[in-house]
């Protein structure tokens, strides 16, 4: 005997299985969609972060011994009195780059240290950005 595909005016179970079926799989994968995570880097963000890489790789095959350097900070009291390492810098950058809303940032030309960075943290927030600079660097010793 042959099913009927309607029996009463009713779907058949199959028939009901498969758009229940078909339903959960169109709400999965339009959810997916719009729940998707926003892409991890822009090609800015991308760009800033190859450019620090090939700077640190630079700075680490190139740095003196020995050296020196003063930092100027503002707001003022985000050096300590040990000052701000240069691997520090380098660090504190990667984090913003990933982190803050716009980083600018320039590099010292005979050693690639980041000289000269500013930092803000949020567009929308006013007081937030920090400035950082690497001045009057000296190498004391060479190997």
């Amino acid at each position: 005997m042959a099913r009927r595909r309607w029996r009463n005016g009713v779907y058949q179970p199959t028939a009901l299985i498969a758009a229940v079926v078909l339903l959960l799989f169109t709400f999965v994968s339009v959810s997916y969609f719009f729940f998707l995570p926003e892409s991890a880097r822009t090609a800015e963000q991308v760009a800033m972060l190859d450019e620090l890489a090939a700077n640190r790789a630079l700075w680490n095959s190139r740095k003196p011994a020995a050296f020196r350097y003063v930092v100027d900070a503002s707001p003022r009291d985000l050096v300590s009195s040990d000052g701000l390492p240069i691997s520090d810098a380098f660090d504190l950058l990667e984090n913003a780059i990933d982190e803050a809303d716009s980083v600018q940032v320039e590099y010292d030309a005979m050693f690639h240290f980041p000289s000269r960075f500013t930092i803000d943290w949020s567009s929308d927030t006013s007081g937030d950005e920090n400035e950082y600079e690497i001045r009057d660097f000296q190498v004391t010793r060479e190997e």
